[in-house]
């Protein structure tokens, strides 16, 4: 299952929080999909939390791209 989720924008590390744990609640067939500002991506900006963030969640992610 892949519920809706937001936006990620950059630095929103609440906001990601927030998605990974409504996702964590679904159960072990939720899967967080993650629509993120590049930013999160960057080795010198956000990837570092985003992957501390994951990993502590327990959760599996989908990235795709946001228009």
């Amino acid at each position: 299952m892949m519920p809706d989720a937001g936006y990620v924008a950059e630095g929103d590390t609440a906001g990601l929080e927030s998605i990974l744990t409504r996702v964590r609640s679904l159960g072990e067939d939720a899967i967080a999909p993650l629509g993120l500002h590049l930013s999160w991506l960057d080795t010198n900006r956000g990837l570092t939390t985003l992957k501390e963030q994951v990993e502590a969640a327990g959760v599996p992610i989908a990235i795709g791209p946001v228009n």
